[in-house]
């Protein structure tokens, strides 16, 4: 979690600058970090569903995902990745790019 702390000044410029529709986050880390939770409590947002979250004076919207490589070792979470998570993700994306 260190380096996403030590990071978060310039993800934050960069999501100032480039003001996207949607931020995607892959794993609880990175998650966590922008919510300002626990990593055992960023694991519950990784569900592909859309949630709000401010960044200086901005509100943006943040899908966070599992990060690839747990989907590599981790059946349960493949196997809920594609029957759960990634049609939530399809479906909060395609409100914001119809």
């Amino acid at each position: 979690m260190e380096y996403a702390i030590k990071s978060l000044k310039w993800t934050n410029n960069e999501i100032l600058i480039a003001k996207p529709k949607i931020i995607i986050t892959l794993g609880a880390e990175v998650t966590a970090v922008l919510f300002g939770v626990s990593e055992k409590n960023g694991i519950k947002y990784l569900d592909g569903n859309c949630r709000k979250i401010n960044i200086s004076k901005g509100e943006y919207n943040i899908i966070s995902l599992p990060h690839p490589g747990i989907l590599i070792r981790n059946k349960d979470w493949k196997d809920n990745f594609d029957n759960n998570i990634s049609r939530n993700a399809k479906k909060e994306i395609l409100k914001y790019y119809k």
